[in-house]
């Protein structure tokens, strides 16, 4: 019963979380679309050989990993607690890959609600961390990485 109780908390938190990720993305997602924009300036005065459609490819990338596991959560939240026809709740490890990995262990060495709460905690670090001020910082990161 503790479970359920410490999964009606993270659950909806989790949920919330990865929309507020998603929203806060967006509009950076947008405004890197434009090949000229400011940021692709300021990157290719470090890497000038790089083409502008390169370099929007990066920057789409780092906004592909803010949203990641966010865009996972959000697909598989509301069918990851499913009530059986006799009326007990199981989760579906089957149509839930995601947070069948998270609460197996399988992605942060913590088991269960202790998976799913690092889940909650690095999705809220995600949320903090993403920022058109990141987003250059980011994408010199993601193509020295690349090299």
């Amino acid at each position: 019963m503790e479970k359920i109780g410490k999964l009606i908390v993270v659950l909806p938190a989790l949920k919330k979380i990865s929309n507020d990720i998603i929203r806060k993305t967006i509009p950076i997602m947008k405004s890197i679309e434009l090949e000229n924009n400011s940021y692709t300036k300021e990157v290719s005065k470090k890497f000038p050989e790089l083409s502008t459609d390169l370099i929007l490819e990066k920057m789409q990338r780092v906004t592909l990993d803010w949203v990641g596991d966010a865009e996972k959560v959000k697909s598989e939240i509301d069918r990851f607690i499913v009530e059986t026809e006799d009326g007990v709740f199981k989760l579906d490890f089957e149509m839930c890959k995601f947070l069948a990995e998270v609460w197996n262990g399988d992605t942060y060495d913590k088991m269960e609600i202790d998976g799913l709460q690092a889940l909650l905690d690095d999705l809220k670090t995600q949320l903090s961390e993403i920022s058109q001020e990141n987003l250059v910082p980011l994408t010199l990161n993601y193509v020295y990485s690349n090299l």
